[in-house]
């Protein structure tokens, strides 16, 4: 599926996330930076809030979706401004879903 295999890598990670206020940044140095925000409407400057609701969803049940923007400075180079960002509460672990009654 690729030819281009990179090897893994062991870093530190910055991880600094509040779900319920829609912002957020995750820093691994050297790698990349991305950041989380809310999207304000254009005309008043409100803060708008959007999001995706899957009642059955395997990942989470509510994805906020906000402003991101990432840039990555790695052996794979990305630069995104402005783009689409999710913040949720993922309900899964290296043995699958979680059940959120368990």
């Amino acid at each position: 599926m690729c030819s281009n295999i990179l090897e893994p890598m062991l870093k530190p990670i910055e991880l600094d996330i509040d779900v319920e206020n829609r912002t957020g940044e995750v820093v691994v140095p050297g790698v990349f930076e991305t950041k989380g925000e809310p999207v304000g409407n254009l005309v008043t400057c409100d803060i708008r809030r959007a999001r995706i609701d899957l009642p059955n969803g395997f990942e989470h049940e509510i994805a906020e979706i906000d402003s991101g923007t990432t840039k990555a400075t790695g052996k794979i180079e990305l630069n995104l401004e402005n783009s689409y960002v999710q913040f949720a509460g993922l309900r899964l672990s290296n043995r699958g879903i979680i059940d959120k009654a368990a």
